[in-house]
């Protein structure tokens, strides 16, 4: 439905709604005793992108914004903030606030203030850089194959 209306009819079929919860599992993007946890177990590396994009998508506010990804990347949204997997050696994260300052975290989970932040969408951040391991990726479609 519209962010300036309620709820409408028709909805969306059970089917679409499994397909995108099952999308967020493979993402790996969960609250786990509140705290934001990515873990993209399920994510295979050839989603990645090969070559820089232009990720565009809606701020909190409604205005339309991009994001320039490098290869080796991809973005989705959560709670509409941009959230960007990039590869790297260990699970880190980095808050981009709205006042341009960064937060880094080590690991693969928020402190419960940050992710209430996240989930109850104040606006404090702008974005979201997760840097993930390839090993902790799924093999590539052919490769799992054989």
């Amino acid at each position: 439905s519209p962010a300036h209306v309620g709820a409408q009819q028709p909805g969306m079929t059970g089917q679409a709604k499994e397909d995108i919860l099952a999308r967020f599992g493979e993402l790996g993007a969960r609250s786990v005793n509140g705290r934001l946890r990515f873990a993209p177990r399920l994510l295979r590396r050839s989603e990645l992108l090969d070559a820089p994009h232009a990720f565009g998508y809606l701020a909190l506010d409604g205005t339309p914004e991009t994001w320039d990804l490098p290869a080796g990347s991809m973005a989705f949204t959560l709670c509409q903030v941009p959230v960007c997997y990039r590869l790297g050696d260990a699970p880190a994260i980095e808050l981009e606030r709205r006042d341009g300052s960064v937060e880094r975290v080590a690991g693969a989970d928020l402190a419960i203030e940050a992710s209430a932040a996240i989930f109850g969408r104040r606006g404090t951040y702008r974005r979201i850089t997760v840097t993930v391991r390839s090993d902790d990726l799924l093999p590539d479609g052919r490769d799992a194959a054989s």
